[in-house]
Formats: structure tokens, sequence, C-alpha cells
């Protein structure tokens, strides 16, 4: 075990606050979106997968990919497949 990293960025839609986390510690990689209001995973895939879509699981999902694809365009995380189930 060499220490740890974390990389956060935020970003607010209408009402909706989101923060993309990735955080890497000894018991692993952890990647989340919160809802920064409630303090609670924001599962816009789920959502989604419900038929629950709307412009602010939209902002999420474009959001939180973008995100993804920097850090793999950086090297820092690899394998991901636009899409799938983060």
């Amino acid at each position: 075990y060499k220490g740890n990293w974390y990389y956060i960025k935020y970003r607010r839609y209408k009402s909706l606050e989101l923060s993309f986390n990735v955080l890497y510690d000894e018991t692993g990689l952890n990647i989340m979106c919160l809802d920064e209001a409630f303090c609670q995973p924001y599962d816009y895939q789920y959502m989604e997968s419900m038929g629950n879509s709307s412009e602010y699981t939209e902002f999420a999902r474009k959001f939180t990919e973008s995100q993804v694809e920097k850090l793999q365009d950086l090297g820092i995380l690899s394998g991901h497949v636009p899409g799938e189930y983060i």
C-alpha cells in the first residue's frame, strides 16, 4: 500500500448539485456520483433504467461520462465503456 488519492469535481444544474468522486485507498477504488443536497449517491443509471429519465439524469450521465473520459485520457482509469454502470 502506497498511500491514497482522490479526485472530486462539482457541477450544478438548476437545483441539482452533483459531485463526481473517485477515491483510492487501501480498500481499493471507489467511484460515486453524489447528490450534494442530500449527501447520497445519485444513481441516474438506475433511474434511467426504470424509465425515469429527465433533464437531471441526462445532465448527470453526461457529466459523469465526461469525467471518466478525462481520467481515462490521463491514464488514471482504464477499461470503461460509455454507458456501462458506474
